[in-house]
């Protein structure tokens, strides 16, 4: 387990590995402890996410921008919250969201990709490896979130495209 300091509107994260049948337990525990204000998961800690590339689904988009790496990390619904990032356009995943082909991209995803045009609605869908094959359903962008956090150190961690 580690305490990592960031700029972020928390003082202080632990970032630890949890086993995910643990996470109900973990939550419990850990907000009993005075000083908490709160918990979540994510599948990476931010600023070091996995790599994946995507394809639009629009073939204007797709011809603009061809494929795009970009970093993935999959988060729980009070993710944004307890990181203290603000929904910029678009809403908060919700528990209907759970399971759905959904996606909130940060700030510098719509940034970089669509400029001043609105990154709402678009779907798009991961390709598998260096190969033009789609894996799975086609998301829909229901949300932009601002770029958070900020780990200092972190490479990577400013101005990444992120979903």
């Amino acid at each position: 387990i580690h305490s990592v300091d960031i700029e972020s509107g928390a003082e202080r994260f632990v970032i630890a590995k949890v086993e995910g049948s643990r996470h109900g337990e973990i939550t419990r525990r850990v907000q009993a402890e005075p000083g908490v204000a709160g918990v979540t998961f994510t599948s990476f800690v931010p600023g070091f996410e996995s790599d994946r590339r995507l394809e639009f689904d629009d073939a204007e988009v797709r011809e603009r921008i061809g494929t795009e790496e970009v970093s993935v990390t999959s988060v729980a619904l009070n993710a944004f919250e307890v990181y203290d990032a603000r929904i910029l356009a678009g809403r908060q995943f919700t528990s209907a969201d759970l399971g759905a082909p959904v996606a909130i991209v940060n700030r510098s995803f719509a940034d970089q990709l669509f400029g001043q045009g609105d990154v709402l609605g678009r779907r798009f869908s991961f390709l598998r490896g260096g190969s033009a094959e789609r894996t799975g359903a086609s998301l829909e962008i229901i949300g932009v979130v601002d770029d958070f956090p900020k780990f200092p150190s972190s490479p990577g961690g400013r101005g990444v495209a992120i979903i």
